[in-house]
């Protein structure tokens, strides 16, 4: 009945201007409605993110435990909301009391940078001129959406919780159904295509699944380190936000890691140390602390943990990472390079077809 069925929607071929004005139409609905639905998109874009990290492990387990798909995805779901749950009730209050501490002494940390840099004069760079004044002016607009007072507060945990919610029952039906969709996506494509096609796909999920699990794991291990570290070691003031900024700033080769250990310097050049040293000598220490984490992280840790799935010249990074930023801000830097090794695994392919 079902096949009776397809051939019957298949007796009416649209043209090729019918074909266009369909796509062009479904395109402009599309682009509208994503617009209306922007504000609960992210959670669903994240737990989508989620699920396909997941999906390998969930596979693999049970294939070795010989237990339903459904019951491991159930476990895996109850250890991550317990796990989240640990991270928010240990980490994320110190990092939010961290941060309205640092909201707090912002602008007198800003003026004692400035006068520790530049003296009593002002800079100019670029045509502007740097005052405490603008810095802390921008460094406010970027923390503009911390909530302020008991209702705001309100408001945005339960838009957290809300979106929590979203992010959970997305990454739990795509993992239940995952076999299901991957089929769907497989019957979508023509039959003379599918297996050039799905070959090519397959290159692609490699690359991008080990990418991502990769620096998922990258994070986890230099926030951890770093912490170690410049919190009861060195007592960097800070330490948990400047942690957890390190391994999110690991996610942007090259550029990233220079910004943490510039941000870390700063701070512990703008505190009174335990050990008396003199500002800039402690900003020294932590200096060659972050260096020879970075050094430990290229020699021991991505070609351990990541690999080298994204053979991209370090020119070719620095251009995706630039370009993203222009492109999208903070998160077009942040999937630029996965991005990048698309291209140039779409380009290989086109390259071959050309000349063929």
């Amino acid at each position: 009945m079902d096949e009776q069925n397809e051939q019957a929607l298949t007796q009416i071929r649209f043209g090729k201007r019918t074909k266009i004005a369909v796509i062009v139409v479904l395109g402009i609905a599309t682009i509208i409605f994503l617009i209306y639905v922007r504000h609960i998109l992210p959670a669903f874009i994240w737990g989508i993110a989620a699920a396909y990290v997941l999906n390998p492990l969930v596979n693999w387990l049970s294939l070795r435990t010989r237990v339903r798909r459904g019951l491991v995805v159930l476990t895996m779901a109850l250890a991550l909301a317990l796990g989240l749950g640990w991270v928010i009730v240990n980490v994320t209050g110190a990092a939010v009391s961290e941060v309205q501490d640092l909201r707090t002494n912002w602008p007198s940390i800003v003026e004692s940078l400035e006068k520790n840099l530049f003296g009593e004069a002002p800079p100019t760079l670029f045509g502007y001129t740097v005052t405490a004044k603008a810095i802390n002016d921008a460094m406010a607009r970027q923390v503009g959406d911390f909530p302020r007072g008991a209702v705001t507060a309100v408001r945005w945990t339960i838009d957290l919780f809300g979106k929590l919610l979203i992010f959970f029952v997305t990454t739990f039906l795509l993992l239940l159904d995952a076999k299901k969709v991957s089929i769907g996506f497989k019957k979508l494509i023509p039959l003379p295509y599918r297996d050039e096609i799905l070959a090519l796909g397959h290159q692609i999920n490699g690359t991008l699944g080990d990418y991502i699990r990769g620096q998922l794991l990258l994070f986890i291990i230099m926030s951890a380190v770093t912490w170690m570290v410049i919190g009861p070691i060195l007592q960097v003031r800070y330490a948990v936000v400047i942690s957890i900024a390190t391994g999110v700033l690991e996610w942007f080769p090259i550029i990233g890691p220079i910004t943490a250990g510039a941000i870390a310097v700063t701070v512990g050049v703008l505190q009174p140390n335990v050990f008396g040293w003199h500002p800039w000598v402690f900003g020294g220490a932590i200096a060659i602390v972050y260096t020879i984490l970075r050094h430990l992280e290229d020699y021991l840790v991505i070609p351990n943990v990541i690999g080298r799935v994204i053979h991209l010249h370090p020119l070719v990074i620095i251009f995706a990472l630039f370009s993203g930023g222009a492109i999208a801000g903070i998160l077009g830097m942040f999937i630029a390079v996965p991005a990048a090794a698309v291209i140039k695994i779409l380009g290989e392919y086109t390259y071959r077809k050309l000349v063929a």
